[in-house]
């Protein structure tokens, strides 16, 4: 294929596909070893995760906060307290959320386990 291109082109074409070429090997070896992945989440000093399904499904898509908050309509901080004080959404928010990961509601939204892990993280 690089045959046919090189013999349909003109020298200027040529030119421009030789500098297209270097342009992209320059940005490979900037990028190399650097990974990927940009990691969306710190690691949580003084919070804790109560919802981590929530947390493990938006990781998993590498989504952040704040996307998911846009997608559903709600301010960031209501998400955050979705994953971090374990508060429970309204049914049609949970509906919104839930088909946004693609993952049901028994799962993302389990009223007893996140109840048995805030009360497992705020003993006294």
């Amino acid at each position: 294929m690089l045959k046919m291109l090189v013999k349909n082109t003109t020298v200027k074409g040529m030119m421009a596909l030789a500098r297209n070429l270097d342009e992209l090997k320059e940005q490979a070896k900037k990028n190399l070893c650097k990974g990927v992945r940009v990691l969306r989440f710190r690691r949580t000093k003084t919070w804790k995760v109560i919802n981590r399904y929530l947390y493990g499904l938006m990781f998993a898509e590498d989504m952040k906060i704040a996307e998911l908050a846009a997608l559903v309509k709600v301010r960031p901080r209501t998400v955050a307290a979705w994953i971090y004080e374990g508060t429970i959404p309204k049914q049609e928010t949970r509906e919104k959320v839930c088909e946004i990961l693609s993952s049901p509601e028994t799962v993302l939204f389990n009223e007893e386990e996140i109840k048995a892990r805030k009360n497992e993280f705020y003993k006294k």
